[in-house]
């Protein structure tokens, strides 16, 4: 276990099972009530009122149950049946929330690859409630499951899984308020988005229309004014209340690139700024804080938008700033 004191917060890490365990009952944040021995790496970081864990282990049976006013997300990376979750078959893209005082029953019998947070109920009412959930809101007093399309597995499991393999392979990643908190609020609003898409899609189907340019404008105006490097596509479309795949026409229709592309370009651009300020002191911090987790990837996107890499960029504004 390592703790590491920030400017603003001690942020823990822990990656022993065991340790793991026994620290969420020492905190009564959330209680183990029963496990078998289980197999397999985990990390466990822990910060203020929030936490984030990252489990891969398998021939485990527990029973978890939150107490106080904290609720229980997650999302499972990898797994398959015969695992199960509340009683419902546990497979890849599967993810829930447990709210206090309701208990959990997982079966695992062959290995599976899971991210879990906890965070203040008040917290996941807000950003239902920005969403225009309500109705949402309203059901976080039972356990929900859901089974999410295969466009999530397919996109937004890959996604959490790179980050997360980058956090495993160098923990020390996350030992800074930034990192941390980039790395909670895209996990946990990926897992929103994932539990709310399927409402916002019924309601794109009847509120939508197909007046293209005005939702490109609506994006536009939605990436350029808002300074959130967590920002994904889902989001987007969660506050606009359109489905990806009318963002995806809208975008395309009127600048003839993906909105995956467009926002990865941005995200490039505000990176780039943030170089030639000197904002970032390295280039891996720079990558982390604009959303891209293998910064290889990160150099070579760079590099193919301006034509050079971004370590020249910043080697550039130290020495005109050294004048």
């Amino acid at each position: 276990m390592s703790d590491v004191t920030t400017t603003h917060r001690s942020i823990s890490c822990i990656d022993d099972i065991d340790t793991i365990m026994n620290n969420r009952n020492a905190e009564t944040e959330l209680t183990q009530i029963d496990h078998k021995p289980l197999v397999g790496a985990s990390l466990r970081f822990q910060s203020r009122d929030t936490s984030l864990e990252y489990l891969n282990l398998g021939n485990a049976v527990s029973q978890a149950m939150l107490s106080r006013d904290k609720m229980a997300l997650g999302i499972w990376l990898h797994s398959h049946e015969p695992n199960s979750i509340s009683g419902q078959s546990l497979t890849t893209g599967v993810v829930w929330w447990a709210p206090p005082g309701r208990e959990l029953h997982t079966v695992m019998v062959s290995n599976a690859e899971s991210i879990m947070v906890t965070v203040p109920c008040s917290t996941v009412e807000q950003l239902l409630e920005k969403r225009g959930l309500s109705d949402l809101a309203g059901e976080m007093d039972e356990i929900l499951v859901k089974h999410p399309p295969k466009s999530t597995v397919y996109t937004v499991v890959p996604a959490i899984r790179s980050m997360w393999k980058k956090i495993c392979d160098h923990p020390g990643l996350l030992n800074s308020d930034f990192s941390y908190d980039y790395a909670f609020d895209f996990t946990l609003n990926t897992i929103i988005d994932t539990i709310s898409q399927p409402k916002i899609e019924e309601r794109s189907f009847h509120r939508c229309n197909n007046n293209y340019s005005s939702i490109y404008r609506r994006f536009e105006d939605t990436v350029r004014n808002i300074d959130d490097q967590v920002l994904t596509i889902n989001r987007i479309c969660t506050d606009m209340e359109i489905s990806r795949r009318t963002l995806h026409r809208a975008v395309e229709d009127a600048v003839g690139v993906s909105p995956s592309d467009y926002l990865r370009n941005w995200r490039l651009t505000r990176s780039r700024k943030c170089l030639k300020e000197l904002k970032c002191g390295t280039v891996t911090e720079c990558a982390m804080r604009w959303g891209f987790c293998d910064v290889g990837r990160y150099a070579s996107y760079y590099k193919e938008l301006f034509g050079e890499l971004p370590s020249v960029t910043l080697s550039k504004s130290r020495g005109s700033d050294a004048h």
